[in-house]
């Protein structure tokens, strides 16, 4: 399938609009149409060497859109599904991923090389991250995209693929916040924005924003955050600790 996609073809180079050739789905593969793709900072980091790409790569890390064709052996989604799009690989076959941890999949940490496209000198190309979202096709595992019933503008359901769930993630699976806990959030950006919101679900009573810029923490206010501190107004720990009664 002929696409365009925008792709990092060395280290140190600009990324450049290409068309390639969208390689032929596996058993467990998908093919997602994209409506919408996040930009986040990891995509920046993919940028210079590490384990995220292997250039040529398809840069992009998370998407929401349609599926478009499966595998032979997909069970879990059809072709019209709306799906998020998972912003780290699961190989669905390594030891993390076979008991149930697949943010700790090797792919991710051992900087494994997934291809699933082609330039047209028949050079594979690579997908940043085992995802590579930066395109008009994906080539995906079915482990890797999530059915989701929902009336949700795509740009709206993007966030749910990297930034949002990293939130989640914060709240629920690290500091694992509950009923009547107090929290104190470091910073009320976009993934600060949406850990207040998270607390507000686990049952925070008490939530403390800081952050230096007065419009994030009107915004944190807004979202849920019971309090909200400037750190140019002094030591924020014992602020906190005032709050909270030591």
């Amino acid at each position: 399938m002929a696409m365009r996609a925008a792709v990092l073809g060395a280290f140190g180079s600009a990324p450049s609009v290409e068309d390639v050739e969208l390689m032929t789905p596996g058993p467990h593969d998908v093919v997602v149409r994209p409506g919408a793709v996040e930009v986040c900072v990891t995509d920046s980091y993919a940028l210079r060497p590490g384990p995220l790409a292997h250039p040529p790569a398809i840069l992009g890390h998370s998407a929401a859109g349609v599926v478009e064709e499966v595998g032979a052996a997909v069970t879990t989604v059809v072709p019209g599904d709306r799906v998020v799009v998972a912003g780290t690989p699961e190989c669905g076959e390594c030891f993390w991923c076979d008991r149930g941890e697949p943010h700790q999949c090797r792919e991710i940490f051992e900087g494994a090389v997934r291809h699933v496209a082609r330039r047209a000198d028949g050079t594979p190309i690579s997908a940043a991250g085992g995802v590579g979202t930066y395109a008009e096709r994906l080539l995906l595992r079915e482990y890797g995209v999530v059915r989701v019933p929902t009336s949700l503008a795509d740009e709206h359901l993007c966030l749910l693929s990297c930034g949002a769930t990293s939130a989640m993630g914060a709240v629920f699976g690290i500091a694992r916040v509950g009923l009547g806990d107090t929290v104190a959030v470091f910073g009320a950006g976009r993934i600060g924005g949406w850990i207040v919101q998270c607390a507000r679900l686990a049952g925070a009573v008490r939530i403390v924003a800081v952050e230096p810029m007065a419009e994030r923490r009107e915004r944190a206010a807004g979202l849920g955050a019971t309090h909200v501190l400037d750190p140019a107004d002094g030591d924020v720990v014992e602020r906190i600790r005032d709050l909270t009664g030591g």
